[in-house]
């Protein structure tokens, strides 16, 4: 391995191989034809040095190509990618590893493999998983999992390049170092470490825990987003930041000198360097070098309150030195940054760098805010219900987003040819007319994502667009011209074209799709800050440095304070009198002061500090002229709406407490919205939110959950036809809490396609999850697409089920079964001929439920004449009762007293009319039907269900027999999901909407009933079959079902066809 590394020859790589495969087999096969072409003239001595084939018939080839240049992390990835496939197409077996190398001894190592995944896929991809390794680095990656390799088979190899694992092992160290700053516990090799804190905030006790975080987790994000631009280098080589200032050596030096590294070095780089132009660093003493660094503008390193860094009268920074982090901290975190490589590049989803890519960050946020706090034992994302959206997912929801987007405003049907648009590695199939209406498409779209976290969704729209732009307007000179017109103010339209004029045509695209495309929100002040840092990334990248050039010819980045903002989605602004007709905000009389503040906005994104200063005052102005015209609206009165307008405060970190579009981002209305909205459960939720919420809310009913909220929400942010794109909890297809939202989506919107998948695609969450995309139109289609039991492998099969909305209209509560198959659906719908509903027969209510006191009401003993005998699910079976000698307190005034001192409120003991009853009673907790017959009035808690019989033309024996059946379990397995879970519920709804076959020949069912309950009472451990099968026989027979129905329903049936034909029911 450190030959390989060291002393790179074409002969060292195949020693290597050699070395690591015994059945590697050596080939010198020159392949230079297929490079022979202009656009591949920096590479020469491209050849095949061997093959393998492993004992499970797989074949491996192996690659070299010199690149004539300086190989980098980055230089020519995409043509070293393209040559490999031209290669692969001609040459292919299963897996391949290229080499391209360089004179000095650089090479990046990269295995490519076929990504084969649904047999049925249109479009396979290559997957390209590559190292970058340089002889002057410390390669420990690279070392560490090539040389752990036992090279035994492709999928050993693929996992040798892991990019989850790497990733995984980097989050934990982060995270030890956030706990190693701020003190507490986090999980090391499987063992829990505590750490005391370290990090001292000036006049901020240790206890003001968010602060702490907040801080650690911005100091974190900043000192990584600038390590990353340690990794961007000018063709001479020389670094935006200079490595020895973000270096363990550096820390060692000036602790060596008694100095404090984070007011020597750290604060003076975000805040002195990186956040000012040169002329403006005069007053200050600065580190060696700092003309080298770049200002960046941006706002990512404006110091806010709390980075405790404050401005005297002068507006000179004054350090304040009773912030203190140890140089300890920083010397045991930078060497764990040394251990890794960093790419500049967001990975996508079929190549890979296997290093530390932009996205970490937002892995690193997600998870940062998730992590357990040990006082409160709460977490951020628990109580804001975030999660981190793998990237594959992000990846398909907005091709299929923008593929739906683009089918509507341009009228291009082609689903097929859109796809081929979309993927990564194609070229455009469509005529210069159709892609003309597609880039003015691209130009004109707005997508919001209302829960935008650390910027995934933004992110991938974003890369999503620039694969487009880049087929369809190859040299951007169509896009160029078209950011051009889109700037009214001739100055402003004057400075963006030298600005434009200077940069390449990824740097033009990103910077106008940042623009006008994308806009994001969150609850978390952080989020926003991760996001507006990854959209400056994706901008760096792409810049041109001119070591000679002013800046080094680096443009300071935009300013995004309008277009991520912080703020709460599901609270709106207040409507005024001056609302309109379609009740989406509207300045009215105002509407002057309205267009000032869409240009002040627009001149903002790329003011410069002094300009963004005097705009700052000018947006106050604005604010303070709008209030007072509110004010003057409302009849002298402050209104609640004048209050909300002049709260709002872009320009810090302070979280706004409601959310509009119009008055935050200027725009009124979406074209996509997109995400993936918080899963927080009512009992989650302060009670004032709750409050709002119910009086805001159609869906805030029950035990609602945030996710409904956000679905009814975003119709008000949406246009006419615009998609929606959602990854929800898999509740919404099945469950009776969400009925009316399922009727809203069925009725009101659009449904194109469905995904569930067959695993939690998120690490940390505990429910499964849906992909639900619809569009903001009425049904114009006979079904819905659907795919099940999805993996995140065989997401982008084509393979589809059609499911009928006649299905669907027709199901308990409009429940999206997606498990549809037509001989199914039809004998649903014969089992529900000529029946009527259990809960039309019966009364039906749940049992007492305990909350804060079940220590007081449930007892072992009787204890006075307020005890009652209760009976639990666990004391029902089918047919029987097994009462285990408990009793419920039914003391209502001291129960109630009980739970009212231990600050509850769920405590609901039910009206002693319902138990003292006889009743039908059901299993809550069960994935089938359960019932039994109780005739003693027992009381019940909440895992039962009881029902007492309001149509008496129906026998309670007849009931049970029905309830127990083979084919009513079969009926509640195939509408429900509760097969097979490990906590299924019967659900009440859905209990009272089980069909009852109307029948005047209940007398058989009865008899065998009362049979099989007799029975049991005098031989309890007697298997009862007999009576079962007879019970199951006769149901079949009620509801009419054919020999062929019932194997549907029981494959192991015993009967043949022609004794279950002459069976007769009565």
């Amino acid at each position: 391995m450190d030959k390989l590394i060291q002393n790179f020859s074409i002969k060292s790589i195949s020693d290597f191989f050699k070395s690591k495969i015994s059945s590697f087999q050596p080939i010198s096969e020159n392949l230079d034809y297929i490079i022979d072409d202009k656009q591949f003239d920096k590479f020469s001595a491209l050849q095949k040095i061997g093959e393998v084939e492993f004992k499970n018939a797989e074949d491996l080839l192996v690659f070299a190509c010199k690149f004539n240049g300086e190989l980098s992390e980055r230089a020519s990835k995409k043509q070293q990618f393209e040559i490999a496939k031209k290669v692969l197409k001609e040459d292919f077996k299963d897996g391949s590893i290229f080499v391209f190398h360089d004179s000095k001894g650089c090479f990046r190592f990269s295995f490519i493999r076929r990504n084969y995944g649904n047999k049925e896929q249109k479009f396979s991809n290559w997957k390209r998983y590559t190292y970058f390794v340089d002889p002057l680095k410390t390669n420990k990656t690279f070392k560490n999992r090539i040389n752990g390799c036992n090279f035994s088979s492709l999928d050993d190899i693929q996992e040798a390049f892991s990019v989850e694992k790497l990733n995984k092992k980097f989050y934990e160290e982060i995270a030890t170092a956030f706990y190693s700053l701020i003190g507490g516990k986090v999980n090391i090799n499987k063992k829990e470490v505590s750490f005391n804190s370290c990090l001292q905030l000036p006049s901020t006790p240790v206890d003001n825990r968010k602060v702490y975080q907040e801080f650690a987790v911005r100091l974190i994000g900043r000192t990584i987003f600038c390590w990353f631009l340690k990794n961007k280098k000018s063709d001479a080589g020389i670094p935006l930041i200079p490595e020895e200032w973000l270096s363990s050596s550096r820390v060692a030096s000036v602790n060596n000198d008694q100095h404090n590294y984070y007011h020597s070095i750290v604060e003076k780089l975000f805040f002195l360097v990186l956040n000012k132009k040169q002329e403006d660093r005069k007053p200050y003493m600065l580190p060696n070098d700092h003309e080298l660094v770049p200002f960046l503008n941006g706002g990512l390193f404006e110091a806010q309150e709390d980075d405790f860094f404050p401005k005297d009268s002068k507006g000179i920074h004054n350090q304040n030195f009773a912030l203190n982090i140890p140089n300890d901290w920083f010397l045991k975190f930078f060497e764990t940054l040394e251990q890794y490589n960093f790419t500049i590049d967001e990975n996508s989803i079929n190549d890979f760098e296997v290093s530390i890519d932009p996205e970490m960050l937002g892995t690193i946020f997600e998870n940062l805010l998730a992590e357990i706090d040990p006082d409160t034992e709460k977490s951020a994302r628990k109580s804001t219900g975030s999660f981190y959206t793998p990237r594959e997912i992000v990846d398909y929801m907005v091709e299929q987003s923008l593929l739906q987007y683009i089918k509507t405003k341009t009228n291009i049907e082609d689903e097929e040819q859109l796809e081929i648009l979309l993927k990564d590695d194609t070229e455009n199939p469509f005529n210069e007319k159709q892609t003309i209406a597609i880039l003015e498409a691209l130009s004109e779209v707005k997508i919001l994502d209302p829960a935008c976290g650390s910027g995934a969704f933004p992110m991938g729209v974003l890369h999503k667009i620039i694969v487009l732009l880049k087929k369809l307007d190859k040299g951007a000179v169509w896009w160029r011209a078209k950011q051009l017109e889109k700037i009214d103010n001739a100055l402003v339209r004057k400075a963006m074209e030298e600005k434009i004029s200077k940069e390449n045509s990824d740097y033009i695209r990103k910077l106008g799709v940042i623009q006008h495309s994308i806009y994001g929100v969150d609850i978390q002040p952080i989020a926003a800050e991760i996001s507006k840092l990854r959209s400056f990334l994706s901008l760096i990248i792409d810049e041109n440095i001119d070591d000679k050039a002013e800046n080094r010819g680096i443009e300071p980045l935009p300013n995004l304070e309008f277009k991520f903002v912080t703020a709460n989605t599901l609270v709106s602004l207040e409507k005024g009198n001056t609302l309109g007709k379609d009740m989406t905000f509207d300045f009215g009389e105002t509407s002057h002061l309205q267009n000032e503040l869409q240009q002040l906005r627009a001149s903002y994104l790329q003011a410069t500090p002094q300009e963004k200063e005097n705009l700052k005052k000018k947006f106050e102005k604005l604010q303070t002229q709008i209030y007072k015209q509110e004010v003057l609206n409302a009849g002298g009165i402050g209104s609640k709406r004048a209050q909300q307008l002049v709260a709002w405060k872009p320009f810090s970190n302070e979280s706004s407490a409601w959310f509009d579009p119009e008055w935050m981002f200027g725009v009124e209305k979406f074209d996509v919205v997109i995400g993936n909205p918080p899963y927080v459960q009512i009992k989650q939720i302060d009670a004032e939110s709750k409050k709002r919420f119910t009086n805001s809310f159609k869906f805030a009913t029950g035990r609602f959950n945030l996710f409904y909220l956000f679905i009814e929400i975003t119709k008000k942010f949406s246009k006419e036809n615009s998609i929606t794109s959602y990854i929800v909890p898999d509740r919404l297809l099945l469950n009776t809490q969400c009925a009316d939202i399922r009727k809203y989506l069925l009725t009101e919107q659009n449904i194109n396609e469905i995904i569930a998948f067959g695993e939690l695609v998120f690490e940390s969450a505990i429910v499964d999850s849906i992909i639900i995309t619809y569009s903001n139109s009425k049904r114009n289609k006979d079904f819905i697409k659907a795919l099940t039991n999805c993996s995140i492998e065989s997401l982008k099969s084509p393979k589809r089920t059609e499911i009928p909305y006649s299905h669907i209209d027709n199901s308990p509560n409009n429940q999206l079964d997606l498990n549809y198959n037509l001989e199914i659906s039809n004998l649903i719908n014969k089992i529900r001929n000529n029946c009527e509903l259990y809960g039309n027969i019966c009364n039906v209510k749940d049992g007492i439920i305990q909350s804060k006191i079940p220590d007081l009401l449930f007892l072992k003993d009787r204890k006075d004449e307020f005890s009652k005998k209760i009976l639990f699910g666990r004391d029902i079976d089918s047919y029987k009762i097994n009462w285990n000698n408990n009793w419920v307190n039914y003391n209502e005034v001291a129960m109630k007293s009980a739970e009212a001192l231990r600050g509850g409120n769920g405590l609901r003991l039910r009206n002693s009319s319902l138990f003292e009853n006889k009743k039908i009673l059901t299993r809550q907790t069960s994935d089938s039907i359960i019932a039994a017959y109780d005739v003693d009035n027992f009381y019940y808690a909440n895992t039962l269900h009881g029902a007492v019989i309001q149509d008496v033309s129906y026998d309670p024996l007849y009931l049970l027999g029905v309830l127990n059946s083979k084919l009513i379990t079969f009926y509640y397995r195939t509408i429900t999901a509760e097969e097979g879970k490990v906590f299924a519920q019967v659900k009440i709804e859905l209990l009272k909407l089980l069909p009852i076959k109307k029948t005047k020949d209940q007398q058989k069912i009865i008899d065998i009933v009362n049979a099989l309950i007799n029975q049991i009472k005098i031989d309890d451990n007697n298997t009862n079959d007999n009576y079962i099968d007879q019970i199951d026989l006769l149901v079949y027979k009620l509801y009419e079902l054919s020999y062929d129905e019932v194997l549907v329903v029981d494959a192991a049936f015993e009967l043949s066809e022609q004794e279950y034909d002459n069976y007769k029911l009565s």
